[in-house]
C-alpha cells in the first residue's frame, strides 16, 4: 500500500491532491506535513514554526521522532511554493524551500518518489509565443518568460537539481516534475492569482461595489491554456504511481490550435 507525504497540503493544488489521495489510499496513509508537525508539540509549538525556508534545520534532529513508524513512505508530493511577487525574492525563497525538501527526501526517504511542480513560464518567451511551450525538450532553452522570470528560474533550478541527484547518486532516486499551466476549479482562496480565479474575483468586486465594469489587462488577443484542477490531479496521481513515467511530463497540449 502506498503511503504519501504532502508538503503544501493547504494550498489550491495540494488540498485537491490531498482529498483525492485520501479517497484512493485512505486517510491513514496520507500525511500532511504541517498537520503532522503540529500534532507533535515536542517538535513545533505553532504553525509559524513550520517555515519551509528553515524546514531542513527544523527536522534534521527530529525526523526520527516524526516518522519513526513510517519508514515505508512511497511518495512525497511537494506542492509548497512562496507566493509570486515578481521580484528576486521569488527565486530566493522558493530556492530555499526546494533545496530543503530535496535534502529531506534524499537523506530520510530516498526510496520514495518525489513529485514536484513547475510552471510553463519556465519556457522561453519565444517558445511560449509560438506554440512549442509544452514540448519537454525545450524546458531549459534560453531564458524563462520575462513576466515570471524569478519564479520560473526557481522552478527550473528545482528540476535541474532533481535531475542531477537522480543521475549522479547510487540510491536510484526517482522523481517526477510537472510544469503546470494555469489551474482553475473550486476551493480556491479569495487571494488566489490563478488566471480564472483572478477573473472571477475582479468581476465579483466590480459587481459588489456597483462598478460599471471590471478591468482586465491586455488587448483580448492573448492565448492562454488553462486546466481544470480535477483533470490535473487525476493525471498527476496516475502518472506518479506509474513506474514507467518519465522524469519531466507536461500535462498541457503541444498544439497551439487547441488553445485558441
Amino acid at each position: 500500500m502506498e503511503k504519501v507525504i504532502i508538503i503544501g497540503a493547504n494550498g489550491f493544488l495540494g488540498s485537491h491532491l490531498r482529498d483525492e489521495l485520501t479517497i484512493k489510499l485512505g486517510e491513514e496513509n496520507i500525511y500532511s506535513l504541517v498537520k503532522t508537525l503540529l500534532s507533535n508539540q515536542d517538535i513545533v509549538k505553532n504553525q509559524y514554526e513550520c517555515d519551509l525556508t528553515n524546514f531542513y534545520e527544523l527536522l534534521k534532529s527530529r525526523v526520527s521522532i516524526l516518522f519513526q513508524k513510517e519508514k515505508d513512505i512511497t511518495h512525497i508530493f511537494h506542492c509548497a511554493v512562496y507566493p509570486y511577487k515578481n521580484n528576486p525574492d521569488d527565486f530566493l525563497y522558493n530556492e530555499l524551500i526546494n533545496m530543503n525538501v530535496i535534502r529531506f527526501w534524499k537523506e530520510y526517504f530516498p526510496k520514495a518518489k518525489l513529485i514536484t511542480f513547475g510552471t510553463d513560464a519556465s519556457y522561453s518567451d519565444d517558445k511560449f509565443e509560438y506554440g512549442e511551450r509544452h514540448s519537454e525538450n525545450h524546458y531549459l532553452d534560453d531564458q524563462p518568460n520575462k513576466a515570471y522570470f524569478h519564479y520560473a528560474l526557481a522552478k527550473r533550478s528545482l528540476y535541474t537539481t532533481l535531475k542531477s541527484f537522480a543521475d549522479n547518486t547510487d540510491n536510484c532516486l526517482k522523481f517526477l516534475h510537472f510544469p503546470l499551466i494555469s489551474l482553475f476549479g473550486p476551493g480556491f482562496r479569495k487571494d488566489d492569482d490563478h488566471l480564472i480565479h483572478s477573473i472571477i474575483r475582479k468581476i465579483y468586486i466590480a459587481k459588489n461595489n456597483n462598478l460599471y465594469k471590471a478591468t482586465f489587462g491586455g488587448d483580448g488577443s492573448q492565448i492562454r491554456e488553462i486546466d481544470f484542477i480535477d483533470d490535473v490531479v487525476e493525471n498527476v496521481i496516475n502518472l506518479s504511481f506509474d513506474e514507467l513515467a518519465t522524469e519531466l511530463i507536461n500535462l498541457g497540449s503541444e498544439n497551439r490550435e487547441t488553445v485558441q
